[in-house]
């Protein structure tokens, strides 16, 4: 007998073709390994070929163990890692690939696992991890964990050989895929591992960590590009990049509505509108039901930002003037006002016996001299009329949220944008007009703007021009985010249609 044979995940003798049969069983040691006792026992059945089995044809597998017995020849990714662990793990996998529908009418299960595991793993990672999906697409229930998923495989290489040196090659591919597609807390061990910071969120943990209604935060999430809306993994399943969206979630608990954001801020009706219109206070959302749109943290951070530039506290009234009355005395949107405070070409100062953002005000006289004329265009003046916003207002507004995606744009010189300030400290500030805005719409189209053109979720769009070949526009080092020139996205959906 072959010496071989006695490795668990040896199944046939390559040079007969006959599958190997256990010849005796015995608990106790001493016993089982008594050859000559058991072979008399036995001889009677040999002689009578009471152990002969249908022969069977060697498959891949059982000649690749075969060569790695003998000479340890192995020209597959395999040969980097011990008998021991390849055929264990290429036999667990082969296991959970059998629960697919397209293995059903398999009979020899045990050595078709083999086999089947073995024609993945011998390929390598690429191939390993292509079979990991279709083990996470078959597992698509609520309640479907990785330890479902992957069921032996997943409970071997966490208990088993949770320790085994050898194995640690394959439970990194494993890990790497778990995160990759389940939304692992951090700190939560599986399979030797753990996350310093979450890799995925999903609409369930979300909720959970928010307390937000599921079917608000649904809607979030879609606005914001996190999935699809035709997305119907149930919502424990529907994962999305949680480091790219933490900006986002960290608001969403704190979502209110007006009132609760002007009082949160100290601010009169008025002045909330004024602030919201100007682009500084901007809604975390553009669904219409939603009627507690902003975040708490941006009305509470401007007003921080401007205690911190207060330089004192007042009780003349004359000649001292709230912001707001500031604005409509001189005829100015607020825009001009917050700026140059922030540039430093107004003081801001607070009435004494009020709080928050109603007690800020600035001096008249000052006021004045900022704003001899409301048409001026010089640096630091006023702005002309025909201003319509801030250039990074106006970027998100067309969603270009990302890295002043279109303040770079503008610095580049590929959209206009005809006003700046300057402040004290070089910080340049940009304002567009309507005609700004038409050219830029002339030129550009991004997302947002196709995605309100045609009537179809942003997605769908930007993977309908990526299989296309039509590039986001660059220059040189600097990418805008999916921004596109409207010659080139016009050209690719004129010829090849648009639909969902």
């Amino acid at each position: 007998m072959r010496g071989d044979w006695q490795l668990r995940e040896v199944s046939i003798c390559v040079k007969h073709g006959h599958p190997l049969v256990p010849l005796w069983e015995r608990s106790l040691p001493t016993e089982r390994f008594d050859t000559g006792a058991r072979l008399a026992e036995i001889l009677e059945d040999l002689v009578e070929g009471k152990f002969e089995q249908s022969r069977v044809s060697p498959s891949a597998y059982d000649l690749w163990l075969d060569q790695r017995l003998e000479n340890g020849a192995d020209q597959t990714w395999l040969s980097n890692h011990s008998i021991h662990a390849a055929t264990i793990f290429c036999r667990l996998l082969g296991a959970e690939l059998l629960r697919l529908p397209i293995y059903t009418s398999v009979e020899d299960r045990s050595r078709a696992a083999q086999e089947i595991g073995f024609n993945v793993a011998s390929q390598g990672e690429e191939a390993i991890l292509e079979a990991f999906e279709k083990l996470t697409a078959h597992a698509c229930a609520a309640n479907d964990l990785a330890n479902k998923a992957f069921g032996a495989l997943f409970r071997g290489l966490s208990r088993a050989y949770r320790h085994d040196e050898a194995f640690d090659d394959f439970r990194r591919i494993l890990w790497n895929h778990v995160i990759a597609n389940w939304p692992v807390e951090p700190g939560q061990e599986i399979l030797g591992f753990t996350l310093a910071e979450r890799n995925l969120h999903s609409l369930k943990s979300v909720m959970d960590e928010t307390g937000l209604g599921i079917k608000l935060l649904d809607q979030l999430l879609i606005e914001a590009g996190a999935y699809d809306p035709k997305d119907k993994r149930p919502a424990s399943r529907k994962t999305f990049d949680a480091k790219k969206y933490a900006g986002f979630l960290s608001g969403l608990s704190n979502l209110v509505g007006p009132i609760e954001m002007r009082t949160a801020m100290g601010a009169t009706r008025a002045q909330f509108k004024s602030l919201s219109e100007g682009g500084f206070l901007l809604p975390a959302t553009d669904i219409p039901t939603i009627k507690s749109p902003w975040r708490l943290q941006d009305g509470i951070r401007l007003v921080d930002e401007l205690n911190s530039l207060a330089c004192n506290t007042t009780a003349n009234k004359n000649q001292w003037e709230s912001l707001q009355h500031a604005c409509l005395r001189k005829k100015l949107d607020i825009n001009s006002i917050i700026i140059a405070i922030k540039d430093g070409n107004l003081r801001i100062a607070r009435f004494e016996g009020a709080d928050g953002y109603r007690s800020f005000c600035v001096s008249k006289v000052e006021v004045d001299d900022f704003a001899p004329d409301k048409t001026k265009d010089d640096v630091g003046a006023p702005f002309p009329i025909e201003v319509i916003s801030t250039a990074s207002a106006f970027g998100r507004s067309v969603g270009m949220r990302e890295n002043e995606a279109l303040v770079r744009l503008v610095r580049d010189g590929h959209t206009p944008a005809s006003h700046k300030t300057v402040s004290k400290t070089g910080l340049e500030r940009f304002y567009v007009t309507a005609s700004d805005i038409s050219a830029f719409h002339t030129k550009f189209v991004t997302q947002k703007t196709l995605s309100e053109d045609h009537g179809i979720f942003w997605r769908t769009i930007i993977t309908r021009l990526q299989k296309g070949g039509v590039a986001p526009f660059s220059w040189k080092d600097e990418e805008y985010g999916h921004l596109y020139l409207r010659n080139d996205a016009e050209a690719f959906f004129q010829k090849h249609g648009l639909t969902q």
